[in-house]
């Protein structure tokens, strides 16, 4: 593949984020429009932008927990807890099936996690999960949620799902997790791959 920094037409893009959400079955309830709505009715408890203008404006820091678990339920009764204790805002981390791709490992990991009572995967498996299941956090949580899309490989699938469901903010090192994680995969496709380099 050639390196080439020239700008996308609309159609090009459209027709890779087609593919993107094709990935796994949750890819069909990302609607770009109605996010923008659900997004714009979150409250400003929900908002790391406002949590950082407060926290500068009192002058002190605050206090952000990674947090992941492979059961929804799971993963708000912990945040719950944490809050309780002070934390005031939560980074979400994935599990490594959702950093490399491999979403059915997850939905395995799902499935084990329900039959053994405890968590199976090391992370959040947000694109299994999806948008709906997501907001359940959003909504439960009243801090700030940032969402650690950290991806070896291609960040894109969790990086819609986790945008469409109204996380603060998003981020992640795409070349440093891609030389940290996946040597033999082509750096030209993570510089494709990734919105930002």
């Amino acid at each position: 593949m050639e390196v080439r920094n020239k700008r996308w037409s609309e159609d090009e893009l459209f027709k890779m984020r087609s593919e993107v959400l094709s990935k796994w079955p949750t890819g069909s309830d990302v609607d770009i429009d109605e996010a923008i709505d659900y997004r714009k009715q979150l409250p400003l408890s929900k908002s790391r932008i406002e949590l950082d203008r407060r926290a500068q404006k009192e002058g002190r820091p605050y206090v952000i927990k990674p947090i992941g678990r492979a059961l929804v339920e799971d993963l708000i009764e912990h945040m719950q807890v944490l809050i309780e204790a002070g934390i005031q805002c939560f980074s979400l981390f994935q599990d490594t099936y959702t950093r490399k791709g491999d979403y059915e490992r997850a939905q395995i990991g799902i499935e084990e996690s329900r039959k053994q009572g405890f968590s199976m995967l090391n992370g959040y498996p947000i694109v299994n999960y999806g948008v709906r299941a997501s907001r359940k956090v959003v909504e439960t949580i009243d801090v700030p949620i940032h969402h650690w899309g950290a991806t070896d490989e291609d960040p894109r699938p969790p990086q819609e799902i986790g945008m469409a469901a109204g996380f603060a903010s998003t981020g992640y090192h795409n070349v440093h997790d891609l030389i940290q994680h996946s040597r033999n995969y082509p750096l030209v496709e993570c510089s494709r791959n990734s919105p930002k380099l």
